[in-house]
């Protein structure tokens, strides 16, 4: 084999980590667009929810239990999958006061110890989601009868973006500049 000749099947580290920075890249989308949407849809279902909670009691005189079921579910999907779109724009709320007086050079490193803080607390909030699921996997809603790992989904769904989101952030500090 000649020097600039490779190996059959070998692939290098850079074309690696092209393929991984890509597969990352589609997985981010997906997430991106399952978190967006399934947040919207979650809040216009419980908005309509209540809405026919609404007709039903004053105009029918007949209340549905299922539809305040169903709102107070959709409630908890659409904050958490909205926590998580927060998570990834940025908004949520921050106190600056301490980091904006600190030099340039100290800002950097407390915003990654922040950021690693926070990500080992939604990597519990996930875990101990996961745990509440398996432990209300056999307990169905009294309305509804949906089986309850389903209302803790939202919490293990928006806690992992959050997850993802977070670490995005933090690798893009790594690679930043000083």
């Amino acid at each position: 084999m000649n020097a600039g000749q490779r190996c059959p099947g070998y692939t290098s580290v850079s074309e690696t980590l092209k393929e991984h920075e890509s597969m990352m890249k589609t997985f981010k989308h997906y997430l991106d667009y399952i978190i967006e949407g399934g947040a919207v849809l979650a809040f216009i279902g419980m908005c309509l929810a209540i809405l026919i909670q609404v007709f039903a009691r004053y105009l029918f005189q007949y209340p549905t239990p299922w539809a305040e079921e169903l709102s107070r579910f959709l409630n908890v999907w659409a904050v958490f999958l909205a926590a998580a779109w927060a998570a990834k724009k940025g908004s949520h709320i921050t106190i600056r006061a301490i980091l904006d007086r600190l030099p340039a050079s100290w800002q950097r490193p407390l915003i990654l110890v922040i950021d690693t803080v926070v990500s080992i607390l939604l990597l519990a909030i996930f875990w101990g989601s996961i745990t509440m699921m398996r432990s209300s996997y056999t307990m169905s809603s009294t309305a509804l009868h949906i089986r309850m790992t389903y209302f803790y989904l939202a919490l293990a769904i928006g806690s992992f973006a959050m997850l993802c989101y977070y670490l995005e952030g933090i690798i893009s500090t790594l690679k930043q500049k000083r």
